[in-house]
């Protein structure tokens, strides 16, 4: 698994799991680019992110046996003033 102190880039990052994990998180990242070309990549929380009008649009990671997505609230279209008394909760998605 990638040592997330080390990490420097996305490239990096990736290239840090075993060729199953890798091809999980390589087809992600491909996703995440075609719908959303101008989304800007880069490493925040020690894991891969992609940014969108200076906030963060999506995070995603690998772990030994799986590798999921997480969107943030900036890309949910939702926020404090229109979520009433709740703020909507993070969209999570984990990858056999």
């Amino acid at each position: 698994m990638a040592n997330a102190s080390t990490t420097g880039s996305v490239d990096d990052y990736v290239a840090g799991f075993p060729p199953g994990t890798r091809t999980v998180l390589e087809d992600l990242r491909s996703l995440i680019r075609t719908r959303a070309p101008d989304a800007t990549e880069l490493i925040s929380y020690a894991i891969p992110t992609f940014d969108l009008n200076g906030r963060h649009l999506v995070h995603f990671a690998g772990m030994r046996s799986t590798s999921g997505s997480t969107r943030s609230r900036a890309g949910s279209g939702h926020s404090r003033k229109n979520s009433g008394p709740t703020r909507p909760a993070r969209a999570r998605c984990s990858f056999p």
